[in-house]
């Protein structure tokens, strides 16, 4: 797989930063950082061509890269009328990727921010100001498909039909690569809605509502990566508190997909306002709000980027070509590998068969996990950790 050089410097960037990681203490107690389903593939204690073990020590071996775990990718955006030409300068950005940057196992979906009722998922929330067919809509508590962008049209009786002008893919989940009947790529088109002023945009509300509404919502096993496009912060502009006492931690959605899907990884990004930007969503948009979507990226370990550029005649960030780029370096899990049972000293650890450094190796306080840093995300290496039980 082909990384263009500033690529592979962010890689090397992100692998070597250690964060509050500065011991074992910080380096598990920090939660975005727990072991708990953030290993990488299986492990094996018997010796094996490598490392030649000592009386009384063991090793587990495991693969990291990004040919060794499936990824699944969720853009959720904001579907309010705000965001309707901020979008194509995300579609152009889009596609303007190389498919070669995208893990090789990777596939993508899509859907929006609208809310549900909490006592029944099938309708919007009583504080989203609906329209006809706003029920039906691809996207909400669904992921966009062509299946859905007939229903509908058909539902709406065609009064939101040139919101739709573009074909869409037939499967909710794609590959980077996939394109619609009419040659588009899949992600490209899949940003279409008729913009309405829906008055509320919920992205972080949404998620955790589509989790519990579908089961097996990501591939077991996969590593999850969730996008969020949005000028403004969950629940929007408005502050519904009704909509915003919905709104879970980073914890519990990741407990939730977790339990759903069987994942190994969860990770949030996200394109939102600063405090201090002013959008169409106010002057500042977030005075008062605070920033819940910030807030849930830095717990998951993923990349925040604003949405605003005070320097762009619009006000917002117009180039998401780089911006993606970024989410995509920044996707895989971070690389905690599980170990077979709890140790009492880890004699050492080999990286594509050199020796890693004392000051890179971490051992969680439950003495059953071991954090790695300095790994470059865009290798594909073996780690064998050698320990003493």
């Amino acid at each position: 797989m082909f990384y263009p050089p500033q690529i592979l410097a962010l890689f090397f960037l992100l692998g070597c930063s250690t964060g509050t990681y500065s011991s074992v203490e910080t380096t598990y107690r920090n939660k975005r950082t727990t072991a708990d389903g953030e290993s990488v593939n299986t492990y094996s204690t018997a010796q094996a061509v490598g490392e030649k073990l000592a009386p009384g020590e063991k090793k587990s071996e495991f693969s990291y890269g990004p040919k060794f775990v499936p990824a699944d990718f969720l853009f959720i955006f904001d579907n309010s009328g705000s965001m309707k030409k901020p979008l194509q300068d995300v579609r152009n950005g889009i596609e303007s990727l190389s498919v070669a940057q995208w893990p090789p196992d990777t596939r993508i979906a899509v859907m929006n921010t609208l809310p549900a009722d909490p006592s029944d998922l099938s309708k919007v929330h009583k504080d989203v100001k609906s329209y006809l067919g706003i029920e039906s809509e691809p996207g909400f508590m669904n992921l966009i498909s062509e299946a859905a962008r007939q229903k509908f049209l058909n539902t709406a009786d065609n009064v939101y039909g040139a919101s739709y002008p573009d074909a869409l893919c037939e499967s909710e989940w794609f590959k980077p690569s996939d394109k619609s009947s009419a040659g588009k790529a899949c992600l490209s088109v899949a940003f279409q809605s008729p913009f309405s002023g829906v008055g509320v945009e919920a992205g972080l509300v949404a998620l955790s509502q589509m989790v519990s509404k579908r089961a097996q919502l990501f591939r077991k096993k996969s590593n999850v990566n969730v996008v969020f496009l949005s000028d403004t912060q969950d629940p929007g502009k408005e502050n519904v508190p009704d909509v915003d006492i919905l709104r879970p931690t980073f914890d519990k959605i990741k407990q939730n997909i977790v339990a759903n899907s069987g994942v190994v990884g969860v990770k949030l990004h996200g394109i939102t306002p600063s405090e201090s930007c002013s959008t169409n969503e106010g002057k500042p948009s977030l005075k008062g709000y605070g920033t819940p979507y910030q807030d849930a990226i830095r717990a998951s370990g993923g990349t925040w980027l604003d949405f605003c550029d005070i320097t762009s005649s619009t006000g917002f960030r117009k180039d998401y070509k780089s911006v993606v780029e970024q989410i995509i370096a920044n996707s895989l899990p971070d690389p905690v590998f599980v170990l077979p049972t709890a140790v009492s000293k880890v004699v050492r650890v080999v990286a594509a068969g050199a020796a890693l450094p004392d000051s890179s190796i971490f051992l969680s306080p439950d003495n059953k996990s071991v954090r790695v840093n300095g790994l470059n995300p865009g290798q594909d290496i073996r780690i064998e950790i050698i320990y003493i039980p």
